[in-house]
């Protein structure tokens, strides 16, 4: 049942990535941008709706990543934060080539950027629940990545 509820939730997460990538929203000739930090520093001048969809939904986007790939995933438990950051950066940038190669919408080399910093903070929250989890559980001193999860429960290795 567990392993039917965690291919579910993925499966959900994938379409659901998809169709805010790249069916949602399209646009006429949109024009690619490759400067790097252009796109966020427009968006944190502008400031107001368009900052807080642009920034935190690109943060937000590949989070689910860093959290479902080595939660959910039996052969990813020894993943650490930077093949997380890695997966996360590899995964964008398919996305924004896909965005690009299909042309109706915009690839950002700044949506790459978010995007795998999003994935990184997924993986540092699920961490540091599990290191919670532990202190709790009374393994203080145990480092992280000796912790597995076994039925939910986060336990040492």
């Amino acid at each position: 049942m567990r392993r039917l509820v965690q291919g579910l939730f993925t499966i959900a997460y994938v379409i659901g990535l998809v169709y805010a990538t790249l069916i949602i929203s399209p646009q006429r000739n949109p024009t690619p941008n490759m400067e790097p930090l252009r796109t966020i520093s427009a968006c944190w001048e502008m400031g107001g709706e368009t900052m807080v969809v642009n920034l935190l939904g690109n943060l937000a986007l590949l989070a689910p990543l860093g959290i479902i790939w080595p939660w959910f995933w039996e052969g990813l438990k020894r993943w650490n934060l930077a093949g997380v950051t890695f997966a996360g950066f590899v995964v964008s940038a398919a996305i924004e080539g896909t965005q690009y190669a299909c042309g109706h919408r915009m690839a950002d080399v700044d949506d790459v950027l978010l995007n795998t910093l999003g994935a990184a903070l997924g993986y540092g929250a699920i961490r540091g629940f599990a290191m919670a989890r532990c202190v709790g559980a009374r393994c203080v001193g145990l480092p992280i990545e000796e912790t597995t999860v076994r039925g939910g429960i986060w336990l040492r290795s």
